[in-house]
């Protein structure tokens, strides 16, 4: 035993002066630095609801991501006449020397415009942005003018275009915000072709051109939109991915690589569908307005007094009734025909009075505070848990939760509702919230 515990001491003396050295051979970790061209946002597609954001007011380069926006003035053109998809367009020698990625096209040749649509969504080919660059502004310098102005017209504020490639430019710069009001804009405007920016491989003269957003293929429920790369910017990405029934879309700004950016794209929006299911379809006052378009007929679902009105996009103009912004609350911000107005102003007046079997002072414990509507029953439970949890013991003791389901044409969503108050107390305690209405109810 004597020599076995000699052996042992030896041994541990040994290892502790490897260890000793080894401090002074191997260097010091490096502490992990900031990205400073990173920046990422993920929104709710059908309401604009930002769900996450950071740093997305930075301003950095797009890069390719420039191409959506190519696009966009493409599927404009489309809709105007102004191009067919048959329409061949000439190549310059201007687009013809464009460095990669390209499809190599040969000046004095001609593409026609739905494969010149494919191949910048697919092969990202900065000889064709050229090419639909000249053949609708008549120069690349004028039609970066053009896509500055629709930008602002979409509400892109900090975008600035001077090519339609992305390659670099100083002067040409966005935000991952504003990237997302573009993508959400093309979805809005242009549902008809975004349906292209699922197309996973796109063939050209005999050579078959697969998408750069690899994302695509192993993300459940990805269907576009478009990668970016240059030195300047990092590895850029604009995605949208559908769970559910709920559109979600992602942008970051400055990956460090391709996998890495794929990584936390896919993070971003795991973690966007986890948190969007509590997030209240209600707060659609907070929505980033989308710009005036023709008018159309809102959908709009308007039931029972006191039922919330939804609706996409909803309205810009608010209205105040009883001390809250009412039509803010049920409908938020973006276009509602007149028609639908004035059924609206009926429905809040509805939510706001009292129901005929009521006490003209409010003092019956029927009103209720509907906190949100939301796309399953157990997201409602969920979220009357947390708001009673949280309201004072004496309003919480007479606080009844209650579910309410509603058949619209998006489908079911379930109204979460917390009854049992007077007219006062319901005001009183909304007036705590962060967003709420009060339901006179029958």
């Amino acid at each position: 035993m004597t020599r076995i515990a000699a052996l042992f001491s030896v041994s541990l003396k040994f290892l502790a002066l490897a260890a000793f050295a080894l401090c002074f051979m191997l260097p010091a970790a490096r502490p992990a630095t900031a990205n400073p061209l990173y920046a990422s946002i993920v929104i709710d597609a059908a309401t604009g609801q930002v769900i996450s954001e950071r740093h997305a007011d930075k301003i950095l380069h797009p890069a390719s991501l420039t191409k959506i926006m190519t696009l966009y003035m493409m599927f404009d053109a489309m809709k105007t006449g102004r191009l067919h998809p048959h329409q061949q367009l000439p190549v310059s020698q201007h687009a013809a020397s464009m460095v990669p990625s390209k499809l190599g096209l040969a000046p004095g040749t001609t593409i026609r415009a739905d494969h010149a649509m494919a191949a910048l969504i697919t092969r990202s080919a900065n000889d064709v942005a050229v090419v639909v660059a000249e053949a609708i502004g008549g120069t690349e310098e004028n039609f970066g003018r053009m896509m500055t102005r629709k930008a602002r017209t979409l509400g892109l504020r900090h975008t600035v275009f001077k090519n339609a490639s992305g390659l670099h430019h100083p002067e040409q710069v966005s935000t991952a915000r504003d990237m997302a009001i573009l993508a959400r804009s093309l979805m809005y405007y242009h549902p008809e072709y975004y349906q292209y920016f699922s197309m996973r491989e796109f063939t050209y003269q005999g050579t078959t051109h697969r998408n750069h957003n690899h994302l695509m293929r192993s993300y459940d429920g990805m269907d576009g939109i478009k990668t970016g790369y240059i030195r300047a910017s990092g590895f850029n990405l604009v995605s949208s991915a559908v769970r559910d029934g709920r559109r979600l879309i992602g942008v970051v700004f400055g990956g460090r690589s391709t996998q890495t950016r794929n990584n936390h794209m896919a993070m971003l929006l795991d973690n966007g569908f986890a948190q969007a299911e509590r997030l209240r379809l209600a707060q659609f006052h907070k929505t980033p307005p989308l710009p005036a378009r023709k008018p159309v007929q809102a959908k709009i679902e308007v039931a029972a007094a006191g039922t919330a009105v939804q609706n996409n996009f909803g309205a810009q103009d608010r209205e105040k009734s009883g001390g809250f912004d009412m039509m803010g609350l049920i409908i938020g911000e973006g276009d509602i025909d007149m028609a639908d107005r004035d059924t609206l102003k009926q429905s809040v007046a509805a939510i706001a009075a009292t129901d005929a079997g009521l006490r003209p002072d409010g003092s019956n414990p029927v009103w209720q505070i509907q906190i949100g509507a939301f796309s399953s029953a157990d997201a409602a439970r969920s979220a009357l848990n947390t708001t009673i949890s949280a309201l004072t013991p004496e309003t919480r003791q007479n606080a009844i939760p209650r579910i309410l389901p509603l058949q619209t044409q998006r489908g079911t969503i379930y109204r979460a509702r917390i009854a049992g108050f007077t007219r006062d107390g319901a005001l009183k305690t909304c007036e705590t919230m962060n967003n709420c209405i009060i339901v006179a109810a029958r």
